[in-house]
């Protein structure tokens, strides 16, 4: 294939069941790459977090070691990855906004805590169609998350529009979701679409991000 497949759902949206899926199907996929043989990609992207072509500077090595991308920041770089990565496929992936809603929460914790703070890949991914800069939210915060990604979706969509060859759109839970991907990439697979979940709050180079982070925040 001359491009690259990026899959371009929000987080939450069965990105590692997707990433698993392109796996089998015997593509190099990666998932969320905040961090990629060592290196913090996530965090030499803060200094460029409105810059859609440099974010794709710096992700440039990323993009080159694989074949499939999916989970944030790449949302939101469907225009820009399309530009540059002549003869690509997007997937976009969706599910029931308020189940959307409520994974993300529990995955930002908010079950447990007054606020959450949105990391830097985030950030590139919801304030692309927020009119005023999101850092930090709470639960209160729902109805402005669901309209974003209501946006993303109908935006993605617009932009697709007529370019079947390119571009699919399927829901995680439609029973064919599999065998839709694979035919859509020309692929085939004897085994079903996995539904994996994949939690990394508490993992140790999220803690250390979220500490980098909070100081590049911080008034100077």
């Amino acid at each position: 294939m001359p491009g690259k497949i990026f899959c371009i759902g929000f987080n939450k949206t069965g990105t590692t069941s997707l990433t698993e899926y392109l796996q089998r199907l015997g593509y190099r996929s990666a998932h969320w790459v905040g961090k990629v043989d060592g290196i913090l990609y996530e965090y030499r992207v803060i200094p460029h977090l409105d810059d859609k072509e440099r974010v794709l500077d710096v992700l440039e090595p990323v993009i080159d070691s694989f074949d499939a991308l999916t989970d944030v920041p790449f949302p939101a770089l469907y225009a820009e990855l399309d530009q540059r990565y002549a003869g690509s496929k997007f997937i976009l992936v969706t599910r029931d906004m308020n189940e959307w809603w409520i994974s993300y929460a529990k995955h930002k914790i908010l079950h447990r805590r007054k606020y959450a703070q949105l990391q830097p890949y985030e950030h590139i991914q919801f304030n692309n169609y927020s009119d005023n800069e999101i850092v930090y939210f709470t639960n209160d915060d729902r109805d402005i998350f669901l309209d974003i990604h209501e946006k993303h979706v109908k935006n993605v969509v617009d932009y697709f529009r007529n370019r079947p060859d390119d571009f699919l759109q399927v829901d995680i839970d439609d029973p064919d979701i599999g065998d839709k991907i694979s035919k859509f990439l020309g692929r085939s697979c004897d085994k079903p679409f996995p539904h994996l979940g994949k939690h990394e709050a508490n993992d140790r180079h999220s803690r250390r991000l979220r500490g980098l982070w909070r100081r590049w925040l911080r008034p100077r």
